[in-house]
């Protein structure tokens, strides 16, 4: 697993499964110079409403909603999870003399761009490299330090270089619980574990199911206001691929609003878990340990 995936699943999990917004950090190292622990943080948020991440702009939109590239909402949780890491950047050491040289020209070659601000007031421009867990960052007067945030055991190169699928809105079923018509899971290789549930007149029905555990259909159903994906993958090699062979199963909701229902199908192997959305027919990464709460079988349901 790279670093990069295991700083978003740090990033997202907490916020949904509402856990307080902090991450216990190994690094005890405090600033080794308070008059310049504040160079690199974006110590007032008002106002700013764009930042550039090298090749990736995310910036407000026209009623105030974060959008990537100009091209897809921005992931909500993610966001309030950055602003709260751009607030607390800080100054872990300076590059030493014997490395700058060459940590210099490690940036100008192989970094990128950040900018926090205002198409009208750029609040912060500095470039950033990422290398061995450490964030390089160079100010615009040429000098270089490495960057971190106290209480957090991440590294901020990995966040800046996030691609424009991690920063994209990562729900693509949001239901109500009274607007839910049908959820159904077909599983290809043991189709006896699949299931449909309906709501009838009073609650919920499960095909083939007398004594229903009303608490599980209920808590199963109510998951589905939030149906989340870890990343939008653009790798069409690995989308053909998966096209060739069965899925593993596939998930359907159909809600009473039409634009809510959604399907997915989910492809797993010892590693990883992906999926291909039905409406927008899209590659995604699937957080196992997130998205294994949808993967039930019929037999749950029974009391």
């Amino acid at each position: 697993m790279t670093n990069k995936i295991k700083i978003l699943i740090g990033l997202i999990a907490l916020e949904i499964i509402a856990i307080a917004f902090s991450i216990s950090s190994k690094d005890t190292q405090t600033s080794v110079n308070n008059s310049n622990s504040q160079t690199f943080a974006l110590t007032d948020t008002i106002g700013v409403n764009r930042l550039v991440f090298g090749k990736n702009v995310l910036q407000q939109n026209n009623e105030g909603k974060w959008t990537i590239n100009e091209k897809h909402l921005a992931d909500a949780p993610l966001m309030r999870q950055l602003f709260a890491l751009l607030q607390k950047i800080d100054i872990k050491k300076p590059v030493s003399a014997n490395l700058k040289a060459e940590i210099m020209a490690q940036i100008d070659k192989q970094g990128i761009d950040i900018q926090l601000g205002s198409a009208n007031d750029l609040r912060q421009s500095f470039r950033i490299f990422g290398k061995e867990g450490e964030c390089y960052a160079m100010r615009t007067d040429g000098e270089v330090f490495v960057l971190y945030v106290p209480g957090y055991n991440i590294s901020l190169s990995e966040v800046f270089y996030l691609t424009e699928g991690d920063w994209r809105e990562k729900t693509i079923i949001a239901s109500r619980f009274l607007g839910v018509k049908k959820v159904s899971i077909a599983y290809t290789a043991k189709p006896q574990e699949s299931f449909v549930i309906q709501r009838d007149s009073t609650f919920f029905k499960v095909d083939g199911i007398s004594k229903l555990d009303t608490n599980m259909v209920g808590n199963y159903v109510d998951a589905f206001k939030s149906v989340r994906v870890f990343s939008f993958l653009d790798k069409p090699a690995l989308k053909d691929s998966l096209q060739k062979v069965e899925p593993y199963c596939i998930i359907t909701l159909e809600d009473i609003d039409k634009q809510r229902s959604n399907s997915i199908k989910v492809f797993a192997n010892k590693q990883s878990l992906y999926g291909i959305v039905g409406k927008t027919d899209e590659l995604v990464e699937l957080d196992t340990r997130y998205f294994t709460r949808f993967l039930v079988r019929k037999k749950d349901f029974e009391k």
